[in-house]
């Protein structure tokens, strides 16, 4: 864009426009540009080079609300700083059950509890009743923190 950079445009949007919802799809993999469209009001950020494979999973977790930052690049959020307490209540590492953590990682990437029963080939009360469980184990409260959480235990990169 030859007067104005995704960055600006986004922060334009976000202000004039506060309902769209922002997914970035971008070149640039440095941690200064990532946060930079995160406060710009950016939902999601899609690194080029992997687009074709994350596309769908970034757009999903984008329109339900969440937050998407490409698996190459979510460790960077995470290299300074003190970490938000977004983990297990009690300092401990909780134990999932294997379903619990393949419906969470499934969330975490953005599908509905339709698409996961489908997938997982189980019941959409099932996959809501393990969201549940999992997420109460984990001390999460909202999806952005389960992305976080996801992104940081290297869930988002397994795929």
């Amino acid at each position: 864009m030859p007067e104005l950079n995704g960055i600006l445009l986004s922060r334009r949007v976000a202000k004039e426009l506060p309902s769209v919802k922002i997914l970035i799809l971008t070149l640039h993999e440095d941690r200064a540009y990532l946060r930079q469209a995160i406060d710009a009001g950016v939902r999601g950020y899609l690194l080029k080079r992997s687009a074709a494979e994350n596309f769908l999973g970034a757009l999903r977790a984008v329109v339900t609300g969440g937050l998407y930052v490409d698996p190459a690049i979510a460790p960077q959020l995470f290299d300074s700083g003190p970490r938000q307490a977004t983990g297990p209540r009690n300092g401990n590492m909780p134990d999932l059950t294997d379903r619990e953590g393949d419906v969470l990682k499934l969330v975490a990437l953005g599908y509905t509890n339709k698409e996961i029963a489908r997938r997982l080939d189980i019941g959409i009360k099932s996959v809501e009743t393990y969201k549940a469980r999992g997420v109460e184990k984990l001390g999460l409260k909202t999806r952005a923190e389960l992305v976080r959480y996801a992104s940081a235990e290297g869930w988002l990169s397994d795929i």
